[in-house]
């Protein structure tokens, strides 16, 4: 084994969840430690020499997402099985990707992930000359070696 592989840790409403449907996505779920402990398992990995990758949504939940009341992070030109599609592309779309770039960045860089894995890109419409996976690549792709992987 070289890899342990996360499930989505951003805090979602409710007790239970696979974590794919995240509201609060800058802050791990409270059920399963706090970020120190985080920290530290990625240490622990690291000292056994495991590569810890985390699991990230593309998509958000319904329930408890409030995103929508502080800016235009949501868009309803095209829609997902999930809800409202996230704004890459539309008026205001620079300060959301922004948003979505920089909470990658926070996972790789505050509790040093090795990498990230996105879930659900077929669901990520993007039209601009420069498509949100590649701006994700470009700006996350090189913190400390570490990479962005990319499946539906």
């Amino acid at each position: 084994m070289t890899h342990v592989e996360l499930m989505p840790l951003a805090t979602f409403p409710g007790r239970r969840g696979w974590g794919y449907d995240g509201v609060d996505l800058y802050a791990p779920l409270p059920a399963y430690g706090t970020p120190a402990q985080l920290v530290r398992f990625i240490e622990e990995c690291h000292r056994r020499g495991l590569a810890v990758l985390l699991d990230v949504s593309t998509t958000s939940g319904p329930d408890g997402n409030f995103l929508g009341c502080y800016g235009p992070y949501f868009t309803d030109r095209v829609k997902t099985p999930w809800g409202e599609a996230i704004n890459y592309d539309g008026a205001g779309s620079d300060e959301v990707r922004r948003f979505f770039v920089d909470n990658a960045l926070m996972w790789l860089r505050d509790y040093n992930f090795d990498g990230l894995r996105l879930d659900a890109v077929h669901a990520i419409f993007s039209f601009e000359a420069t498509h949100f996976l590649e701006e994700l690549g470009a700006r996350c792709g090189g913190w400390a070696g570490n990479s962005i992987a990319a499946s539906c």
